[in-house]
């Protein structure tokens, strides 16, 4: 179940999902704007036919869903994710016709402003109107197609770090810590380099306020 600042949204066992509350900007997915005080279905005739919902995300205005390919779906006040401003009344596939194209959705987390997409390389995508730099990208201008978030190196990071003993199939005893500079124990003595990009701080979720 997910709920927004007027609406909110559950998914049933078999994929089908209802949604309830305000819908002035269409954020119900069931064509039309008229509110409702009990849950109503989501159109599924169109980008959605044949597919089957296996998560959601609900925000103020417009709401969001993730089929069983990785593929999101959002609907309701625009912009929506697919790259234009427009509201959507039912659920519009944004997977294919934005910068999201091609790309497997593993979260999908709506706003007041805009939504944000989390894909399966660790990289989050957002839409806002941006104001007060809630995209994350280090500008203040407004973007109706998801643009990258920036982290900063914690989430990538360069490191090496040098080994003792270079002939060994397995790089040896560590001469000193990650990222910091090591002094040979003898004259001439061999050693080992090694330099990778951290992967260990990964985005295992995201959560959005009013103005992000």
């Amino acid at each position: 179940i997910g709920s927004g600042g007027n609406h909110a949204c559950v998914l049933a066992t078999d994929g089908t999902v209802g949604c309830w509350g305000q819908n002035s900007g269409g954020q119900l997915g069931n064509n039309s704007t008229t509110l409702s005080a009990v849950p109503v279905a989501i159109v599924t005739t169109g980008d959605l036919l044949g597919k089957t919902v296996a998560s959601i995300g609900v925000g103020d205005y417009r709401s969001c869903a993730i089929d069983t390919n990785s593929k999101a779906y959002c609907w309701g006040l625009g912009p929506v994710g697919n790259g234009t401003s427009s509201s959507k009344l039912v659920p519009t596939v944004v997977t294919s016709a934005s910068t999201l194209n091609g790309m497997n959705i593993v979260q999908v987390a709506p706003s007041v402003s805009g939504n944000c997409f989390l894909n399966d390389q660790n990289a989050v995508y957002c839409t806002a109107a941006n104001a007060d730099g809630s995209l994350g990208n280090n500008t203040s201008n407004a973007s109706n197609a998801p643009v990258q978030v920036l982290f900063t190196s914690t989430f990538n990071a360069p490191n090496y770090r040098l080994y003792a003993n270079a002939n060994s199939a397995t790089p040896g005893s560590p001469l000193a810590g990650i990222n910091s500079p090591a002094t040979l124990p003898a004259y001439g003595q061999e050693f080992r380099v090694r330099m990778g990009i951290k992967t260990a701080a990964q985005i295992g979720g995201m959560t959005l306020g009013s103005d992000s």
